[in-house]
């Protein structure tokens, strides 16, 4: 009789996997479950994750620029489902990155006159503009994050979602053994 141990961990080539040895008809079970995990389950789970944290992004600049808000910013924000040929499935979640304001609002920081020796900003007094001078006159924008919260003021629900979608996949797969 062989000695029994099982194992469940990743690597990057396998980022996730149960082995066991000594109960080969288990083992065997759990490789076919395998199968059922592929990359279409995937990619619908990332898409469901993508699309609740994009929500989320939005939900917090809706509370975070109350005072002018555009939509332009909150508009941009989508979420875009990427899977390769090795089964590789990542979800891309942000705003879009032409827009020049998104990490600035993101982080906070100082801005500065680019052209024409002005900078006019809308602030807690309505419009102002700022005439350069040669000295460093800008702007301290506060942060204002809406990025960062959306992941980790809801990471379970993540986890919540992914568990579902593995949980249904091994499901499936049970259901065709």
């Amino acid at each position: 009789m062989s000695e029994q141990f099982y194992a469940i961990g990743g690597t990057a080539e396998n980022p996730f996997y149960v082995k066991i040895e000594g109960l080969e008809e288990v083992q065997n079970i759990i490789d076919q479950l395998a199968d059922y995990l592929t990359t279409d389950a995937a990619v619908a789970m990332m898409q469901e994750v993508g699309d609740n944290v994009a929500e989320w992004m939005r939900g917090n600049i809706n509370r975070q620029f109350v005072k002018h808000p555009t939509g332009t910013l909150r508009a941009s924000i989508d979420s875009v489902v990427m899977s390769n040929d090795a089964g590789d499935v990542n979800v891309f979640v942000g705003p879009n990155a032409n827009l020049p304001y998104t990490l600035i609002h993101e982080f906070g920081g100082d801005i500065y006159p680019a052209i024409g020796g002005y900078l006019k900003f809308h602030g807690d007094l309505g419009w102002r503009t700022i005439k350069w001078n040669g000295t460093p006159n800008h702007v301290h924008m506060p942060e204002r994050s809406y990025i960062r919260p959306a992941f980790t003021e809801h990471e379970g629900e993540i986890v919540d979602i992914m568990e579902e979608h593995l949980y249904d996949a091994i499901a499936s797969g049970a259901a065709n053994l």
